[in-house]
């Protein structure tokens, strides 16, 4: 397991899960159009960016 920080709030990742599918399953509401779970990532119409920074 990964843990990691959304909006303050801990969550955790299994390997090989990407930022969105967390978010998404933690119930945070990012925009997304292009992604769907059963598809390979193709990130081609920008909307679900976020910012990832280093924290302690």
């Amino acid at each position: 397991m990964i843990k990691f920080t959304i909006d303050g709030v801990e969550v955790e990742a299994e390997e090989g899960q990407n930022v969105l599918q967390v978010a998404l399953d933690n119930g945070f509401d990012i925009p997304h159009l292009c992604y769907h779970e059963a598809l390979e990532p193709y990130g081609a119409c920008r909307l679900c960016q976020v910012e990832i920074t280093k924290g302690n």
